[in-house]
């Protein structure tokens, strides 16, 4: 469990870097601004059929966290997963909201990468400091924009009583990741990773 759990890990940690510094391909679109919401990705239709494929799956969860480094694992069945629950963490990156579409712009980059071979990375980029979702970047097979390879989302909120910040990643069909920090005033401030990985194979009939 933990060497599968560690590759699965360094897997995540190798598709955010490279996503985050490959920013020199060619026939590149920086900071161009969003105008509607069709230029937005949709998130929340892509996570929905997401877990469809995983309802009709036969899977066993894998999870392992650590919250302010005490870690625990667990093995888990797909007939006592709650695969919407699970997904919430994604679906609340959604950023395909009528009243943010001014508040991102969007690169697009297409480059080469070891993992993932040619690929293309949107990334939508905050501009206004009141939206919550900082950033959401979606790796593609080169210029294939249907079904994405891998995302990663980060959300930061703060007011007097509360701040966090929250960063998920979803390695599409193998595994989901959510990091951050939660401070609330009076209490200690607590840091949390939760990785949960998907071992999944059709249904029998």
């Amino acid at each position: 469990m933990t060497n599968v759990s560690l590759t699965y890990k360094i897997k995540l940690a190798l598709s955010v870097f490279l996503s985050s510094i490959l920013f020199y391909g060619c026939d590149n679109k920086r900071n161009v601004p969003v105008t509607s919401g069709q230029d937005i990705f949709d998130l929340v239709k892509f996570t929905q059929g997401e877990i469809k494929q995983y309802e009709n799956r036969e899977c066993n969860i894998y999870k392992e966290g650590t919250i302010n480094h005490e870690s625990g694992q667990n093995t888990l069945s797909a007939n006592e997963f709650d695969w919407e629950r699970e997904f919430k963490v994604l679906t609340d990156m959604n950023i395909n909201k009528s009243s943010w579409v001014d508040d991102f712009n969007v690169d697009t980059i297409h480059t080469n990468s070891e993992d993932f071979g040619d690929i293309s990375i949107v990334s939508y980029l905050n501009k206004n400091e009141k939206t919550p979702i900082k950033k959401l970047e979606i790796t593609f097979p080169y210029d294939n924009y249907k079904y994405p390879l891998f995302i990663t989302a980060e959300r930061h909120t703060k007011n007097w009583i509360f701040s966090s910040e929250q960063t998920v990643r979803y390695s599409v069909g193998n595994a989901l990741q959510a990091e951050g920090k939660l401070k609330t005033l009076w209490l200690k401030e607590k840091e949390f990773i939760i990785t949960s990985i998907y071992k999944c194979r059709d249904e029998q009939n």
